[in-house]
């Protein structure tokens, strides 16, 4: 029995969790800790959490993903219920914990902040100004010189 970490802000894709749990070759038994920052919604976990499920999936049931996530998303209410489902049908424990590090949301946080700068209203547009003074020593590329 073994005890495998996985950090949900590490994950950003479907293909990160198959990674993850392709990685650790988790067997019966085993127990998967998730760790969450406190800014983590509580759909980015449940997300994680049916990636495994789906990741536990036999190839058969997989070719029925659209079917099971409309199945997983009406019969389980909450994170909880889902990582029962997970001990129960394949005997690995899954706990999601949330980190209480200050300097990790502070980061989180200043990130989200420069993200938006990054992506908020455009800078003015100056590419109609005319120069107000030209390169007398420019001189114009030609193709064969």
């Amino acid at each position: 029995m073994r005890e495998v970490e996985i950090d949900i802000d590490q994950i950003h894709s479907r293909g990160d969790i198959d990674d993850a749990l392709r990685e650790s070759k988790l067997t019966k038994g085993d127990h998967v800790r998730f760790f969450k920052s406190k800014n983590v919604s509580a759909i980015q976990v449940f997300s994680v959490l049916f990636f495994m499920f789906l990741f536990l999936l036999n190839e058969k049931r997989k070719t029925f993903a659209e079917k099971i996530l409309t199945d997983i998303f009406n019969k389980y209410q909450n994170e909880e219920e889902l990582e029962t489902e997970i001990e129960k049908e394949y005997g690995i424990k899954v706990t999601v914990e949330t980190v209480n590090d200050p300097d990790r949301e502070d980061w989180m946080r200043m990130s989200a902040i420069e993200f938006e700068k990054c992506f908020s209203d455009p800078d003015d547009d100056y590419s109609d100004v005319p120069l107000i003074e030209l390169n007398p020593d420019y001189i114009p590329w030609k193709q064969g010189t």
